[in-house]
């Protein structure tokens, strides 16, 4: 996922559940809301989700990727393959990936 739609959805997922938690901090002080705030884990859970997209961001999509090919057989018979010497062996999957693939577009 591009990191500025993931931004930019975290954002909203956040801003509604902020919308949640003013049911908990209405009518305390700011000291006290800041403090509810500060003990929260959606924190902890953004950090999480950032951080695991940015462990398969490399990930190229087989569907995405110049090396993959459609083909078909001597019977016709429609399969996909990959061009990388070093990419997924046999028939493989548009939904499949790896880091090794080069993204159709991309220098």
């Amino acid at each position: 996922m591009q990191e500025e739609k993931l931004v930019e959805l975290l954002d909203e997922l956040m801003s509604t559940a902020c919308d949640n938690c003013k049911k908990k901090i209405e009518g305390v002080s700011q000291e006290k809301a800041e403090e509810i705030c500060a003990g929260c884990p959606a924190g902890d859970h953004l950090c999480a989700l950032l951080n695991e997209n940015n462990r398969y961001s490399k990930i190229v999509l087989c569907s995405e990727c110049e090396y993959y090919r459609k083909d078909y057989d001597c019977q016709e018979n429609e399969f996909a393959w990959c061009r990388l010497k070093d990419g997924l062996d046999g028939n493989v999957d548009p939904d499949e990936g790896c880091s090794r693939g080069k993204r159709k577009g991309c220098n």
